[in-house]
């Protein structure tokens, strides 16, 4: 039987959320949020930084009090629950900043996730996720404050499958970790939801790993959800461009470059460009159809190494070096990748290099002053006058 034929619309409803709304202490942050989740479905949720996304996981997680609203956990009334309790009914979160414990090696770290009242012994829970995320093999014995960042990621991802959940919410899982490993957690994650079941929440900049993992995608912006849409509908619909016009979404894979520029160029021609890390896209702001003036294009990003206005780029060479520096152990792919994500920075800082100073008008000339004479300065003190005017 094919994934779609099992997980249906006909699956059970496992969570279900009702005018979800919390904040901090007397700053609101969710307004009424309101949606369900059936058995392995995945919801993706994009949006601007501040909207309330990782506010939405917390609060679903119960670390974050809710002002109003309800959660019900497979029928069940879980809006006053607390975390541990609901973490023993079968949620785990991935918080962003993945929260392993430096000190203890890697296999501590997963042995904490695992308790007596588990259906596996801790051995067999360990085996299960190392399975899952096979790197993790040669990394048991280190510490965790000693792994890269994608290394303890996928750490924090395994740590969070030990007790077999059946929710799964997940908080930024790509930043700042290699296109490669994100791609490795993305099928792992699509594999958990389509073969074991696992419903899930990300939250994610990266639209390459929402796509590869979510079945739905909604749009967060100042605390509601504005829109949400099936994953298939991108590309189809236009969704795509509405998606990257109101969220700060990003995309680093070359094989949605096509698209990417094409949600570019079809924006409204009050919002700005986007690019795509992977392929170098930028795109100047669209002008107004009712002029014909257009701004220039940027000069083309020369290659890694050469100077592009104050900001050079760093070479192949100097970025081992970095990652030596810091006891880490990349691959001369996996640092290429690396330097495609960080071009994207450089294109930001060449912008704004290349934008205009602003220079406001002289109307007091600068003079050079003078030095006083005997008549002015009888005592001989070194001084130099001048004047200032305006």
């Amino acid at each position: 039987m094919s994934v779609v034929e099992t997980h249906t619309e006909e699956s059970p409803i496992v969570l279900d959320v009702h005018d979800l709304r919390a904040g901090y202490g007397a700053v609101p942050v969710l307004h009424g949020v309101s949606f369900s989740l059936r058995e392995g479905e995945a919801l993706g949720v994009v949006g601007h930084n501040g909207m309330g996304k990782s506010t939405l996981l917390k609060a679903l997680m119960g670390l974050l009090p809710l002002t109003s609203g309800h959660i019900t956990l497979d029928g069940v009334d879980a809006t006053h629950q607390l975390a541990h309790i609901r973490s023993r009914a079968g949620i785990a979160y991935v918080p962003q900043g993945r929260g392993i414990l430096p000190a203890l090696s890697a296999l501590d770290n997963l042995r904490l996730a695992w308790t007596k009242d588990a259906d596996e012994t801790e051995q067999d829970a360990v085996d299960r996720v190392v399975a899952l995320f096979p790197r993790l093999a040669a990394l048991l014995d280190r510490r965790g404050g000693t792994l890269s960042g994608g290394e303890q990621q996928i750490l924090a991802l395994a740590r969070a499958l030990v007790p077999h959940p059946w929710i799964l919410l997940l908080d930024e899982p790509s930043e700042g970790i290699q296109p490669s490993i994100v791609q490795e957690i993305g099928k792992t994650l699509a594999k958990l939801r389509e073969h074991a079941g696992l419903t899930m929440i990300i939250v994610e900049q990266n639209l390459d790993l929402v796509l590869d993992v979510a079945t739905r995608i909604a749009v967060l912006e100042k605390g509601k959800i504005e829109r949400e849409f099936a994953a298939h509908e991108i590309g189809a619909s236009g969704a795509l461009a509405e998606a990257l016009g109101m969220g700060n979404v990003r995309m680093t894979r070359n094989g949605n470059a096509t698209a990417v520029k094409a949600a570019i160029i079809n924006r409204p021609a009050d919002q700005y460009s986007s690019h795509s890390t992977g392929t170098h896209i930028v795109e100047n702001k669209v002008a107004s159809s009712s002029t014909n003036n257009s701004k220039p294009k940027s000069p083309p990003i020369t290659a890694i190494g050469n100077s592009m206005a104050n900001v050079k780029r760093p070479t192949l060479d100097q970025m081992k070096e970095i990652v030596s520096s810091l006891h880490m152990s990349m691959s001369d792919r996996e640092v290429g990748e690396y330097l495609d994500v960080l071009e994207g920075t450089m294109q930001a800082y060449d912008r704004v290099a290349q934008l205009p100073d602003y220079l406001p008008e002289v109307r007091y000339p600068r003079t050079p002053g003078y030095r006083p004479g005997a008549a002015e300065n009888k005592l001989n003190a070194w001084a130099v006058k001048s004047e200032v005017r305006g």
